[in-house]
């Protein structure tokens, strides 16, 4: 429950979300879709040539119902025969999906009755899926017709025509929502790693404080600062992407007695504003000019003003409970602000105030020329070996931690990229075959129109159209939904990236140019054949 049921902000660790084994789980239903249309789709094609068994099966005697356990009974093979070569895959590819998730998942069947229920119960629910509407359509083919040379009457001919345009357009349309999908994911992937967090996060390395480098950490900072590659130091007890501390019982000059007092505080020293580079909004930063602001002053963001009520809050009294009691002081600033949590969290109020003697990080910045930071790292390990020799020197990267956070974005996004690749190359294989089958059906339509002086690029242009026109009722079925279900997950944002027209257009695109791709190499080669050959059995 703690692993997937719970969010957890600011941990680093391998905590995971259960929305994703739902969202990971539709889209392997939306493939394994596409996948049983196309066997739809092409067993509906290929129906001309099953015609004829299904005719002289039901003269010999045979009922509908053995029919259809005779269909019913291919496709489950076949799905039998895919499960085993998924099994195969999922062994192969399994090591290169773990890196990928920073997950360590494992297929053991043996002996987990589960996992092999839940195998059969997939084969049989894509077999009868996939078969369905074969068995049922062919099943109800009259030998009459079918021996008589007219096969499948007009109507039902046309219902079936129209049937395998639905399960194209229905491919499509999923293939086009996940194209759309992946691309906001990168886009909103983007927007957050871009985005102005209001302090600089570059260059800078945070190192643990214990032992006498926490007791001592002003004569740790200015050992640090003597070497030239180092240009600030301040210590926090939190550092900015992960401030988490959340109390309440704040009192200020002009508070409403019914007002909430919950804030985040950060306890600092006089350099953690500078060392970041934030910018002050209103009166000034922490200083040892004035004694007092290591006792008594406090700075507050802008969240925090606006959440008091306060107009002028410069001068005004404040006080924040600490273990001793109320600690209380001006506020002598106002920093703007900056995001302190993860960006799918609005900005919320913030006091920082210094107290020495409870710092857990140094936050070291160094030159943002420096080729190489290995010479630093060295040089701060040196420091800390002269003030905590007892303890480890743990250090990380600012940047580094920041995009851990956004690490299940970014995973989430290499992995809908694959799996829409996949939906992509599943619905081109049944667009080739159904192509392909096409072209075999209308043999002698191109070898007469060549005769009669038709062009391969005429024929070809016939032959596309077509499905062009498929394509474009995809696009219409997928733009609205695909809306709608990115829209929903942008809210999970406070600060996102816009769902702009230019993404559905880039996808449109992209469905064009696949289907044509695929439709034009069938095209051309049967346009390209020799009328002589396609006219010769007639």
């Amino acid at each position: 429950d703690i692993h997937l049921h719970i969010r957890v902000n600011f941990d680093e660790t391998n905590i995971s979300d259960i929305r994703y084994i739902y969202l990971f789980s539709a889209i392997a239903f939306l493939i394994m879709l596409i996948a049983c249309l196309n066997y739809m789709n092409l067993s509906t094609a290929r129906s001309v040539k099953r015609a004829k068994e299904v005719g002289i099966r039901k003269v010999v005697g045979a009922f509908r119902i053995n029919l259809i356990k005779q269909f019913f009974g291919e496709s489950v093979l076949i799905a039998l025969i895919a499960l085993v070569f998924a099994i195969t895959l999922v062994f192969l590819l399994l090591p290169t999906l773990n890196n990928l998730a920073g997950k360590h998942l494992s297929l053991n069947p043996q002996g987990n009755l589960g996992l092999i229920l839940g195998f059969i119960g997939i084969v049989l629910f894509a077999g009868f899926l996939a078969g369905g509407y074969p068995a049922l359509f062919l099943s109800a083919l009259k030998p009459v017709h079918i021996l008589r040379g007219a096969i499948i009457p007009a109507q039902p001919g046309a219902k079936k025509t129209l049937f395998r345009k639905a399960l194209v357009v229905c491919q499509f349309g999923i293939s086009i929502f996940l194209i759309i999908s992946t691309l906001l994911i990168f886009k909103q992937l983007h927007f957050i790693q871009n985005r102005n967090l209001g302090y600089q996060k570059d260059h800078i390395i945070s190192v643990s404080l214990r032992g006498n480098a926490s007791q001592q950490s002003e004569a740790f900072k200015h050992e640090l600062l003597r070497d030239s590659r180092i240009t600030h130091a301040a210590a926090t007890s939190e550092v900015p992407i992960t401030i988490r501390k959340i109390h309440t019982g704040y009192e200020w000059e002009g508070k409403d007695p019914e007002k909430e007092s919950r804030m985040t505080e950060v306890i600092v020293d006089h350099d953690f504003i500078q060392t970041f580079d934030m910018a002050i909004a209103q009166g000034r930063d922490f200083s040892r000019d004035y004694p007092s602001d290591s006792s008594e002053a406090y700075i507050l963001n802008e969240a925090a003003v606006k959440g008091m009520d306060l107009d002028s809050p410069l001068g005004k009294r404040f006080a924040a409970p600490i273990h001793e009691g109320m600690r209380e002081g001006p506020i002598i600033g106002v920093v703007k602000d900056f995001h302190f949590q993860p960006l799918h969290d609005s900005i919320e109020p913030l006091v920082m105030f210094i107290m020495p003697g409870n710092f857990n990080y140094l936050c070291i910045k160094v030159q943002s020329d420096i080729p190489e930071l290995s010479g630093a790292i060295g040089y701060i390990e040196s420091v800390w070996n002269k003030f905590a020799p007892n303890f480890p020197f743990q250090y990380s990267y600012l940047d580094a931690r920041f995009d851990r956070l956004s690490r299940s974005e970014q995973t989430t996004g290499r992995i809908f990229g694959y799996f829409t690749f996949l939906a992509i190359f599943i619905s081109c294989l049944g667009l080739f075959g159904l192509a392909a089958q096409i072209s075999e059906q209308r043999t002698k339509e191109i070898g007469i129109r060549k005769v009669m002086g038709a062009s391969i690029a005429g024929i070809v242009l016939l032959l596309t159209r077509d499905f062009m026109k498929w394509v474009v009722l995809a696009n219409v079925i997928a733009w609205p939904t695909a809306y709608i279900a990115m829209k929903k997950w942008l809210q999970n944002y406070a600060y996102r990236t816009s769902l702009g027209i230019d993404i559905f257009i880039i996808a449109a695109a992209m469905a064009f140019f696949i289907a044509f791709l695929t439709v034009s190499f069938q095209a051309v080669k049967a346009a390209a054949a020799d009328p002589v050959e396609s006219l010769r059995y007639e």
